[in-house]
């Protein structure tokens, strides 16, 4: 008797599990990442400015040389042709920087000044105390930090009119770590920190005048089993097809909408997939509003960053086809074969910018 209530109740309590499961379970959707790198315009029109001309000035003249060597690589990069003020004979130098202002300037078009405000390095030791915990005994351990940073200026002057087009000052800065060591906190060589952080300031400058790609992470929601057109959509989607895909997550948003026991925020995570979807496909106003819609369903994703991102698309895309450039995207998803050019997607638009430099430079 004992032994079959004890069986009715371990039963009573499996069914009970399972239902509660099924319940936290139900309108649940996992998310796969899908990656898409696009251009973005610079923000100086270069374009017809074939030569660029290099020179540094300031106090930190040895920093100074090295800014301006890793400029130059950039700018070679992309297409730009360069020629360093400090290395023309003084014919040239008169020709390009005399008082006389009658002067043809026939080879150069741009003056790039660098100018080395500020550069700091410096290493710190650290300690903490650690406990052995085989006999409880305490001991120490080091480790060293080592930092540099930097402020750099860079002065943007129109050659044909003498007028400076812009002037920017950018900052970096590196740290690095070694491990925790009871005996040897190590080394750091904080002047290449500092080669880093130059690097950095010379990227972030490019941006400012030539096309450079940027790559954000879209979460498309797998809505699973219960929404097929859905789940089909987020697979046309990680495939690369955001025109097929949109077309699947519309057709599942009209049959959710028309059953009344599918939850708001998978109303909401379809919409979403849209509005990805009308991304990628460059129909940025249309992704835009569907955004903003879905964020009128109870529990719909925070949707700040891709309202705040596709606005930004839009201006884009008005400088983009000002400038004459190439707009394309590549999409891939995080488990992406590993052959194939999907896994890196900012190698493939590699192209797309040498094409658009070559544009620039006519």
């Amino acid at each position: 008797m004992y032994k079959l209530l004890g069986l009715a109740k371990s039963k009573v309590i499996i069914m009970l599990s399972a239902a509660l499961l099924a319940l936290l379970t139900v309108g649940c959707a996992s998310t796969v990442g899908v990656s898409e790198t696009y251009v973005r315009p610079p923000e100086i029109d270069m374009r017809g400015r074939k030569t660029v001309v290099l020179e540094s000035e300031g106090g930190y003249k040895k920093d100074g040389s090295l800014v301006t060597s890793k400029l130059k690589q950039a700018l070679l990069g992309k297409q730009f042709t360069v020629a360093d003020r400090d290395s023309m004979d003084a014919k040239a130098r008169e020709q390009f920087f005399g008082d006389d202002q009658s002067a043809t300037i026939a080879a150069a078009s741009v003056l790039i000044r660098v100018n080395v405000l500020s550069r700091t390095t410096g290493s710190s030791r650290e300690s903490d105390s650690r406990t052995n915990y085989k006999d409880d005994s305490s001991y120490t351990v080091y480790r060293t930090v080592g930092k540099a940073s930097t402020e750099v200026s860079f002065d943007v002057v129109d050659l044909g009119t003498t007028k400076l087009m812009v002037s920017k000052t950018l900052t970096a800065g590196r740290t690095s770590k070694t491990d925790w060591d009871e005996r040897n906190a190590g080394n750091i060589d904080t002047d290449g920190l500092l080669s880093q952080a130059y690097d950095d300031v010379v990227s972030n400058f490019m941006r400012k005048i030539a096309p450079y790609t940027v790559t954000v992470e879209h979460d498309v929601y797998s809505l699973g089993d219960d929404f097929p057109r859905a789940k089909t959509g987020a697979s046309y989607l990680q495939g690369g097809m955001p025109d097929e895909a949109y077309e699947e997550f519309n057709a599942a948003l009209n049959a959710a909408k028309n059953n009344p026991e599918v939850k708001p925020k998978n109303i909401a995570q379809i919409m979403h997939n849209m509005a990805v979807a009308k991304e990628q496909s460059g129909n940025f106003d249309e992704a835009l509003q569907l955004y903003i819609d879905s964020t009128r369903y109870e529990g719909a994703p925070d949707q700040a960053e891709n309202i705040k991102r596709t606005q930004m698309r839009i201006q884009d895309q008005e400088k983009l086809k000002e400038m004459k450039i190439e707009s394309s995207s590549v999409i891939s998803t995080e488990n992406a074969s590993s052959q194939g050019k999907a896994n890196n997607p900012a190698a493939d638009l590699d192209g797309v910018v040498d094409g658009v430099m070559s544009i620039f430079n006519q």
